[in-house]
Formats: C-alpha cells, sequence, structure tokens
C-alpha cells in the first residue's frame, strides 16, 4: 500500500471514529461492559497463540510471558467490575431532575502510542482504561514483522465496535480530529504538548529503602524487578536510596540474591548486563563494583 493510499486510509478511520465520539454511544455503560466482554473474549480464545508470539517477539521466559498475560486480563476484568449499571443509573442527573455535581465526562477519543516493553500490556492496559471510561479509542502499531502486532491488529479490529475502536499502521495528525480528544504516549514521539499523557521509558527509576522497612523483603522485590524481563523493564530499579541505618543488611541480602541469580544465569554472555544501560551516562568512578559475574553487577554510588 503507498503513501496515499495508507493517507486515506487513516483520513477515513479518523473521520469514522471521530463521528462515533460526537454521537456518543462509547458513553453506554452497556456498551462498555460488552466492549471489555469481547475484548477480554479475543485475548482467551486465543490465550496459546498469544503467549507464543509474546515469546517470539521478546524471549521472555514461560513465566514472564504467563504474569505479562494474566496481567493483562486482570485489568480488564478489574475495569469491568467498576462499571455497575445501578450505580450509573443512580447518578443519572438528568433522569432525577438535579444537578450532579461528580459528574465526568470522557475524552472522547483515546489515542494510544504504546511502547515496545511488555508489548500485550501497553496496548491492552491503556486500551481497556479508555474504553472504560467511555471513549473511542485508536491504536497506532506500525508494519512490523513482530508476531505478536500482526496477531492484535487483525483479532482485536474484529473483535472490537469498528465504529469506535481501530488499528492505524501511520503516525494520527490529532489535528484533523473535532471531538475533543488525549494522546496516551508511550514512545516519546508526541510533539503535541496539550491533551497528551507522556510516558518517559528513558527516565530513572528510583527506590526507595528507609530504616523501617523490611530489608529481605525489600532486597528481594527490589531484585526480582531488576532482573526479571531480562533487565529491560522501564519500571525496573535503576537507582536505590537506602538508609544508612539498614545499608549493611540490604547490600548483605542483595548479594545474596544477585549470587543466587549468576549462579541460575547460563547464558550471559558479557558482565553488566543487569546495570540498565539509562545509568551508564554516569562516570564509572561514581560507582564500587560491590558484585560482578555472569552478567550480573551489583553497584554502590559513593557521590556525596
Amino acid at each position: 500500500m503507498g503513501n496515499m493510499e495508507q493517507a486515506t486510509v487513516v483520513q477515513e478511520v479518523l473521520e469514522r471514529i471521530d463521528a462515533a465520539a460526537i454521537d456518543g454511544r462509547a458513553h453506554n455503560i452497556r456498551h462498555r461492559q460488552h466492549q471489555l466482554h469481547q475484548l477480554s473474549g479475543a485475548l482467551q480464545r486465543n490465550a496459546d497463540k498469544i503467549c507464543e508470539a509474546i515469546g517470539l517477539d521478546s524471549g521472555f521466559d514461560d513465566d514472564e510471558v504467563a504474569f505479562e498475560f494474566s496481567q493483562s486480563i486482570n485489568t480488564i476484568r478489574t475495569l469491568y467490575e467498576q462499571l455497575n449499571l445501578q450505580s450509573a443509573l443512580d447518578e443519572e442527573y438528568a433522569a432525577n431532575n438535579k444537578d450532579n455535581l461528580s459528574a465526568r465526562m470522557p475524552f472522547g477519543i483515546v489515542v494510544i502510542r504504546p511502547g515496545q516493553h511488555c508489548r500485550l500490556f501497553s496496548i491492552i492496559s491503556p486500551v481497556a482504561t479508555a474504553i472504560a471510561a467511555g471513549n473511542c479509542v485508536i491504536v497506532e502499531i506500525p508494519n512490523s514483522l513482530g508476531h505478536l502486532d500482526s496477531f492484535l491488529r487483525s483479532e482485536l479490529t474484529t473483535s472490537l465496535d469498528p465504529d469506535g475502536f481501530a488499528i492505524v499502521s501511520k503516525a494520527v495528525t490529532v489535528s484533523r480530529l473535532s471531538s475533543d480528544y488525549v494522546v496516551v504516549d508511550q514512545t516519546l514521539s508526541d510533539t503535541t504538548k496539550e491533551s497528551s499523557l507522556v510516558s518517559d521509558s528513558k527516565a530513572l527509576t528510583v527506590a526507595i529503602v528507609d530504616r523501617t522497612a523490611d530489608v529481605e523483603q525489600a532486597a528481594s522485590a527490589i531484585c526480582t524487578a531488576r532482573f526479571r524481563f531480562k533487565g529491560r523493564s522501564p519500571y525496573a530499579p535503576d537507582v536505590i536510596m537506602v538508609n544508612e541505618w539498614v545499608r549493611d543488611d540490604f547490600v548483605s541480602a542483595c548479594l545474596k540474591l544477585s549470587s543466587s541469580h549468576a549462579a541460575s544465569t547460563v547464558s550471559a554472555k558479557k558482565s553488566g548486563s543487569a546495570l540498565n544501560g539509562r545509568t551508564s551516562h554516569y562516570p564509572r568512578d561514581d560507582f564500587t563494583v560491590l558484585f560482578d559475574s555472569c552478567g550480573v553487577r551489583l553497584v554502590e554510588g559513593t557521590r556525596k
């Protein structure tokens, strides 16, 4: 498909979604429940294929793939359970001839630019949230050789309302939309400052361990977050701030867990893979290496 044809297709999608947002069909609670039910059903019917696609694209182990899939399903279930028909009727201010001061209105259209890490969850979570809030949804998924992207593009577009949900392969020019919109950007590609929710995946993630913490539990949680998903999670701790009163116990616990992880790492090819690249711009003189083996490096900052 040429650029002109793609532009025409995207424009047709925008017009269709825009019309659906204007007529307000996505506001109806029964419609929202039905769409979430359809979304959950599409995932559960194809669980094996989706998990296989995640594994092929990401290289995650079976437990990590299963965790990502289950979190996606749980997100939909939680949002569905929060939609209560009776509560919606009780809050209908027009029917009760009174003002509803706590009423909340959806944006209208949500444009989603999903990140690459945990691709399924990065797509399903904002899609389900937008639907539950009563919005029409456009997801930008560029044409690629990714197994998961190809599968979701086919399955979701046939399972969800075609007038209220669409997947496009090119970036949406949001200025063409006549309805109110918000852009959920996990790629930092959005140049629009207004009506944007931006997740900076390159920003450092900080964990704090205070003196009242359960040191063993804190070390276990932090090491698990750091080492799982091949150490590439944008939410894995890059910097850990530890209260000096528990510093020695925390370091000892981390050393024990790091040693355990290193012993189980048979595919590591070079040292330092557990040190996130987002900290690589710091001078090496600022780090004291506490542990360095089999692809795992534990360091302590010495900068004052």
